[in-house]
């Protein structure tokens, strides 16, 4: 968290800028390529090093508090599975049966003692252990202690639980987090409700980055909105963690 000489600070540089008529600039003039957003080669590796290589927000604790509460969601068309255990720690999975491959939850929100995938029937507890297999002993034996749902590593701070979608990552939260895991504790997440969901689909994840980075259209897209409540075209650009490429 910013202390009061941080945010007296921060308060100062504003107010420089607003009497000048100036912003936070970046060293020189930068070009961005329009295959930055097209290239499907560059979304390939965008994909693999990003949405399935570093932690990603996959549900807020508001979510799912009690035990047994879940989510299951698509991310990077991996699909995952969260329970809040009985001991009030979050658990990922990949929600895919052992046996074929099915979905073992249908994609949302709810509360279950145990998970049953509707093709087969086989059915896993909380922590993702194989728990019954239909008509097992036609089936063969087989060791279910190797047949319990995939783990994806999950974390949860400040009211968000983070994950990877791939099993069998390292996930260090506090090490991705640093400095900025007390911005985000800042906020008081976790004692926030959810009120409503909203969805969008077939959005492109950087120009919907780059609109919300950015204040310089504010006077011009919003003049009867954002526009009335905060200075377009004013920024002050402080960064976290490691730095950023093209």
């Amino acid at each position: 968290m910013h202390s009061q000489e941080d945010i007296m600070a921060l308060a100062k540089r504003m107010l420089a800028h607003l009497d000048a008529r100036t912003t936070d600039m970046a060293p020189g003039i930068y070009r961005n390529p329009v295959t930055r957003y097209t290239d499907e080669s560059r979304w390939a590796a965008e994909i693999s090093k990003i949405f399935k290589g570093v932690p990603l927000v996959l549900a807020l604790t508001a979510e799912m508090r009690a035990a047994g509460q879940f989510r299951a969601l698509n991310v990077a068309e991996v699909p995952i599975l969260l329970v809040r255990q009985d001991d009030g720690s979050v658990r990922g999975f990949l929600n895919v049966c052992r046996h074929r491959g099915a979905p073992v939850v249908a994609e949302g929100s709810g509360s279950a003692r145990r998970f049953t995938c509707r093709y087969h029937a086989w059915s896993y507890r909380r922590s993702g252990e194989l728990a019954g297999v239909t008509a097992a002993h036609t089936f063969g034996d087989v060791d279910r202690s190797c047949l319990g749902l995939a783990e994806i590593p999950v974390a949860e701070r400040a009211g968000l639980i983070f994950g990877i979608p791939r099993a069998g990552a390292e996930l260090d939260i506090d090490g991705w987090l640093g400095d900025f895991a007390a911005e985000l504790e800042n906020l008081e997440l976790d004692r926030r409700h959810v009120f409503s969901r909203r969805e969008l689909s077939a959005a492109n994840w950087k120009l919907a980055y780059d609109g919300y980075l950015e204040g310089y259209h504010f006077a011009s897209l919003h003049p009867r909105t954002i526009f009335e409540l905060d200075y377009s075209n004013l920024m002050l650009i402080d960064s976290y963690g490691r730095p950023t490429s093209g």
